[in-house]
């Protein structure tokens, strides 16, 4: 058999492996459950909760990870932390730290149920980056992470949808639930069937 035959002959048996095995798309986007999340942070500004997580990592864990900041600047693997002003709690985006702007940001939506949201929206505009959003029962905010490079070199962000379960404004802590999509630039808060 010539070398010519080889390669077409093992091309043939290859497509035909892919066509009849159902080959996963290695780049394609990750299954996942939409399953909420509850998290509890601790306001950054209160001693006593010093060590304890006021901040939250959308890149990390399943729907991300929560995150002890003992100085603000001290870390960039964060995306948003717990702070508070006047006696009421805020969610304050890295980008409020000069050095941490990078892409992280939090849209209140209001009019909207945790179950309603099935897409955050993408407009950057609509996303606080450098402000603090203050926290209201009854809000649904939609987050997204700071920039990362995906697997073939593009410029990704991951998005999520939080709704507070309980803001003790006198406590310094919120409780909330939260889903995230775990694929690059997917706004969509349903997972792919």
């Amino acid at each position: 058999m010539k070398p010519s035959s080889i390669v077409r002959t093992f091309c043939a048996l290859a497509i035909a492996a892919l066509i009849f095995t159902g080959c996963e798309d290695p780049y394609g986007p990750d299954d996942w459950v939409a399953i909420p999340d509850t998290v509890d942070l601790f306001s950054l500004g209160r001693p006593e909760y010093h060590g304890l997580p006021s901040a939250y990592d959308l890149l990390s864990g399943f729907h991300g990870q929560r995150v002890a900041v003992e100085t603000p600047g001290s870390s960039g693997n964060w995306d948003f932390v717990l702070t508070e002003s006047d006696g009421k709690l805020y969610l304050s985006p890295a980008g409020i730290i000069k050095d941490l702007g990078l892409g992280s940001g939090i849209a209140p939506l209001p009019g909207e149920t945790f179950e309603s949201v099935t897409k955050v929206p993408g407009a950057a505009a609509r996303y606080q980056d450098t402000t603090s959003v203050a926290l209201e029962e009854g809000v649904v905010y939609a987050v997204r992470s700071r920039r990362y490079y995906g697997l073939v070199g593009e410029i990704c962000v991951l998005y999520g949808k939080l709704a507070p379960i309980d803001i003790d404004h006198a406590a310094g802590v919120l409780r909330f639930e939260i889903i995230r999509n775990p694929n690059c630039n997917d706004r969509s808060m349903i997972p792919p069937k």
